[in-house]
């Protein structure tokens, strides 16, 4: 793969990240901010498919912890864009029955990251408290 394109993108989201962190301070629009954590999390979630080791902290070996660590970025980056759209588009004051609807559905991926968070933790102290061993 050619790395030289990623890093192109990675630098594109990056600045318009920081573009949007000065609309923020500016405006001090909610909005702006879910769209920062939106674009950071898109950012590593795709770092994240396209590097398996994940910032050098992954063995290439370990898929089941780099499966996981990648589907937490996936379900984090939705996250901050489901909450970017709830208050981009205002639901909750022109259509208060489908900002319900959202709501719930926000709480259902905070509950899928936990679960995902809690697998992840389990899998890393159990293999610390393995290599301590040896």
């Amino acid at each position: 793969r050619d790395i030289s394109f990623f890093n192109l993108i990675y630098g594109a989201l990056l600045a318009l990240a920081i573009y949007h962190l000065c609309l923020f301070f500016v405006l001090r629009d909610t909005s702006a901010l879910y769209f920062i954590f939106y674009i950071l999390f898109t950012c590593v979630f795709h770092y994240s498919l396209n590097n398996p080791t994940i910032f050098g902290l992954l063995d290439i070996e370990d898929i089941t912890k780099y499966n996981r660590i990648s589907l937490l970025f996936g379900v984090t980056c939705l996250f901050w864009y489901t909450l970017f759209v709830r208050s981009f588009l205002q639901v909750k004051t022109f259509l208060p029955r489908i900002d319900k609807i959202v709501i719930i559905f926000v709480f259902f991926i905070a509950d899928k990251s936990h679960i995902i968070i809690c697998r992840f933790h389990t899998v890393m102290v159990n293999t610390v408290f393995f290599c301590n061993f040896i």
